[in-house]
């Protein structure tokens, strides 16, 4: 997959702790194809009713549903390649309870969801409660966050 890849280059060209945040990413990351429209759901369909889903917002758009699911729609963080583009690029997204990706921010954009790649990691649903709405906006993505507070601590 051209994303892993991608990931591959960028470890390479890195040293300490972002070296260290892309091995975690290559070592825990789930590749997923396609998106399936939020439109299929009928508590997304409601829930981004609240949201209202913005373009380049997809840590926000992904966090939000993650947190007003309760968890059930999962919050995946990583990389993403519309494969008409020549590079991936980073993006959050949600997945489901059976590993279907939903992807409020690009299906906004995106003329055919099977074109899109993803490679990323789950940050749990504890720790995006825990930074809520204001950690959403911040700086560092939750993965950044996630990393810095937990996962470097752990190694």
């Amino acid at each position: 997959m051209k994303i892993v890849e991608f990931v591959k280059q960028l470890r390479d060209v890195s040293s300490g702790k972002v070296r260290k945040f892309y091995d975690y990413i290559l070592k825990h990351g789930k590749q997923f194809e396609g998106f399936i429209p939020s439109y299929n759901f009928i508590e997304v369909r409601l829930l981004t009713k609240v949201i209202r889903p913005q373009l380049k917002q997809c840590y926000y758009n992904s966090g939000i549903l993650t947190l007003l699911s309760r968890g059930k729609y999962k919050y995946y963080e990583g990389f993403a390649l519309d494969k008409e583009l020549p590079i991936p690029l980073q993006h959050a997204w949600n997945v489901t309870e059976d590993n279907k990706v939903v992807d409020l921010t690009w299906e906004k954009t995106v003329e055919k969801s099977e074109n899109i790649e993803y490679f990323g990691v789950e940050v749990p649903y504890e720790f995006i409660k825990k930074i809520g709405r204001k950690g959403l906006t911040k700086v560092l993505t939750p993965l950044e966050l996630y990393f810095r507070e937990v996962i470097d601590k752990e190694e």
